[in-house]
């Protein structure tokens, strides 16, 4: 089983249809929330896990890069000239005591939220319905909408492989870390 934040499943997919075809007996189960499933209870095996390092003393933690976050919004909502940062709405997760550094820039800065929910899917359905510009990966999610600023520094995140010591050296466990790695690395800033 493996576990992320629902912002990172198109990044993973193809990672695990390749480990599918590589290793057809495997049958794996990605869970998607927002809260850490504890991997010393076993409600994972691997976690991709964005922001500080994790620091569970039984888990085995390798960073794999950085995401890169970039801002889009609809065509709809930008029209013939990319608006200024300052005249954007934002759409944003639900909780305004958020640590994503995106939702601390969004708030530090002052700028409008136009709409929030505690849902990814939600949220990407409000940038292309034009509710507001979000941060997003670039990527296939990302298709047919403008990219108002590339990704920055401070916009990102650092993104770690976790796994528990019991679980680490199991063949399962090494398939699975393996194909992530190679696929999603590639993908990442270093």
């Amino acid at each position: 089983m493996i576990t992320t934040v629902p912002e990172l499943t198109a990044l993973l997919l193809p990672a695990i249809a390749e480990l599918c075809q590589r290793h057809p007996a495997l049958e794996p189960c990605l869970r998607t929330e927002e809260r850490v499933l504890r991997l010393e209870y076993g409600e994972a095996h691997v976690a991709l896990r964005a922001g500080r390092q994790p620091q569970e003393p039984d888990n085995v933690v390798q960073k794999l890069g950085r995401l890169g976050l970039a801002l889009y919004a609809s065509p709809a909502l930008v029209g013939a000239a990319v608006p200024l940062l300052e005249e954007l709405g934002f759409v944003a997760a639900d909780g305004v005591a958020s640590r994503a550094p995106t939702e601390v820039w969004v708030r530090d800065a002052g700028h409008r939220v136009t709409f929030r929910s505690n849902d990814y899917a939600t949220r990407l359905a409000a940038i292309r319905a034009g509710l507001g510009a979000g941060f997003l990966l670039p990527g296939c999610e990302t298709e047919g909408l403008v990219q108002i600023v590339p990704p920055r520094a401070e916009w990102g995140s650092d993104l770690w492989l976790v796994t528990h010591v019991d679980l680490h050296r199991s063949p399962k466990v090494q398939a699975c870390t393996t194909a992530l790695r190679a696929h999603v690395a590639g993908m990442l800033q270093s």
